[in-house]
């Protein structure tokens, strides 16, 4: 179902999307992420193409009000502060009670807890809210709410993963409802990062009140944000509840009242097998993240759906290139050429998926089809080894997650680098111990990563996987640093578009990280479970409309 909202129509009459005021305010999630095509509720829609702000189930029945709608998470949640959370904004959980200041419809910006919004130049932008939102603790929404939320994520000792983006900002508050915020250099990229599919939260409020009452760790404990949904129980590491927020004035295309759910619970099931059978048993009526072998088994269910967002994430190799051999551009090109992507892709995704060609796909305007990529290459991969000075039997370290597909993945990476000549070891870890042995220290060569692909603008993107500031171990990429400075500096998408090419380009003739996998989100659902919507992310599906047939 396409959603006609202010920005669709705006878009349809070719406004600038640097200067789009009023007439759109806070939308429902669901509204605000646009329609597309709707999969429907068939067995087989799900083969069909789901873009974010699709609607994954039928709409035409008139929607019920009350029930609970019971989601799984494949593991269990760090930090439910979503300024402070170790891998940003986390779609399965904080946009259930942190909206967004900005929103992201079809790779534009729009408003979303905003009125309007005006980039008159690269080096301020004015945000002008609705004045009739109110944190859950009732302390009111405004532009001094906005400015404590990027100044506390700005500040080193809060630990923010995107603090980076915010240098160089500065925030004024000229009166209760009007954020301007002004950037020491030219930073046309920024806004994107209060939109649903950045890569943080920066664009999650906060109650200022709540957390300078709590503190970091007792906020964590019981966060307090703006959105449909309010927190009635939290448990990071086993059953959270969130209920509706009586006082979200957002409506539904029709007037309705949202949300329409009386609870959404999230249950952490690591298991992928297990969460597979809750669903087929009615134990949970939304998952995430199962296998493509365990589509098959989803739709053979004639009361279950399954809806396939493709190729929403990357997963990738990323290596501390600061350290032998990974220091070393040969060893790296031979890595690039050990691994059959395609091989990757029919066994993690049944084919919904596709092998990874590079830091870029389809989904951003600043795409390069003709864009240069490895092939599967033993013999190249073994000549390039022997010009490294890499002996056979070589030992490396790769560190992955504990949950979902992650393990495997790790499986496969140590078989097919064993037919090169290298012996990877590979260790599943928590989040946490990533972050700080990977990222932080440096100890590993080699890291697997994931997570969405780049939406709309992809600086942040890119500076997230190539920038100084977020290498394993802490090495300097001052030739990319230049390119994202230059980016920053171009005057419009098509300059930036060029210098994006630069960076891609840099990556390829360097091999900064091995391109696995572009695979899809695959969401598989009860069909009584009505009105989910892809979350522009491509990650999640939004539930602020969804309902449940009686």
């Amino acid at each position: 179902m396409t959603a006609d909202n202010y920005w669709t129509r705006a878009m349809a009459r070719g406004t600038s999307r640097r200067r789009v005021l009023g007439g759109l305010g806070v939308a429902s999630l669901a509204v605000m992420s646009g329609g597309a095509i709707a999969c429907g509720g068939d067995d087989d829609a799900g083969d069909d193409d789901a873009n974010p702000g699709t609607s994954a189930s039928p709409t035409a029945a008139k929607p019920v009000r009350g029930g609970e709608l019971i989601v799984r998470r494949p593991s269990a949640t760090t930090f439910a502060d979503p300024h402070r959370s170790s891998s940003g904004y986390d779609p399965t959980f904080n946009h259930l009670y942190a909206a967004p200041l900005l929103a992201s419809v079809n790779g534009k910006i729009s408003a979303s807890l905003v009125e309007s919004w005006e980039q008159a130049d690269l080096t301020t932008a004015k945000l002008t809210l609705r004045k009739d939102l109110k944190f859950t603790d009732g302390t009111p929404v405004n532009a001094a709410a906005v400015k404590y939320a990027l100044e506390r994520q700005a500040d080193p000792k809060v630990g923010s993963p995107r603090r980076s983006l915010l240098a160089g900002v500065t925030i004024e508050t000229p009166d209760d409802f009007t954020a301007v915020l002004k950037f020491s250099k030219p930073n046309p990229a920024f806004l994107e990062s209060l939109t649903m599919n950045a890569p943080a939260g920066l664009g999650a409020l906060i109650s200022p009140t709540a957390h300078q009452k709590l503190g970091d760790d007792k906020f964590n404990e019981a966060p307090v944000s703006v959105g449909p949904f309010k927190i009635s129980k939290l448990a990071l590491d086993g059953e959270s509840v969130f209920v509706p927020n009586p006082d979200w004035p957002v409506t539904a295309p029709n007037g309705d009242k949202l949300p329409y759910l009386d609870k959404v619970i999230f249950k952490v099931i690591p298991q992928t097998a297990v969460a597979v059978a809750e669903l087929q048993s009615g134990g949970i009526d939304l998952d995430y993240v199962f296998l493509g072998e365990n589509v098959g088994q989803i739709k053979s269910q004639p009361n279950l759906a399954v809806s396939v967002n493709k190729g929403a994430i990357t997963q990738r190799i990323g290596m501390n290139l600061g350290k032998a051999p990974t220091n070393i551009v040969a060893f790296r090109k031979a890595l690039n050429h050990a691994f059959d992507r395609e091989e990757f892709a029919l066994i993690f995704t049944d084919g919904l998926g596709s092998g990874g060609r590079g830091p870029l796909t389809n989904l951003t305007w600043a795409y390069d089809s003709t864009v240069p990529y490895y092939s599967y290459d033993v013999a190249k991969a073994k000549s390039l080894l022997a010009q490294a000075g890499v002996a056979e039997g070589t030992k490396l370290n790769i560190c992955t997650y504990t949950s979902g597909v992650y393990p495997r993945i790790g499986e496969m990476i140590q078989a097919q680098a064993k037919k090169v000549g290298l012996d990877v070891q590979v260790d599943n870890l928590e989040v946490p111990v990533i972050t700080e042995k990977y990222r932080k220290n440096g100890e590993y060569l080699l890291g697997l990563e994931g997570g969405g692909a780049p939406q709309g603008d992809p600086y942040q993107y890119l500076e997230t996987n190539f920038g100084s500031a977020n290498q394993p171990g802490g090495t300097k990429m001052p030739e990319v640093d230049a390119l994202l400075a230059k980016a920053l500096a171009a005057p419009n998408d098509e300059e930036r578009k060029k210098v994006y090419g630069e960076i891609v380009k840099l990556d390829y003739d360097n091999s900064f990280k091995v391109w696995l996998l572009e695979s899809p989100t695959i969401a598989g659902y009860t069909k009584k479970t009505q009105g989910l919507v892809w979350l522009r992310s491509g990650s999640a599906m939004d539930v602020t409309g969804a309902w449940k047939q009686a």
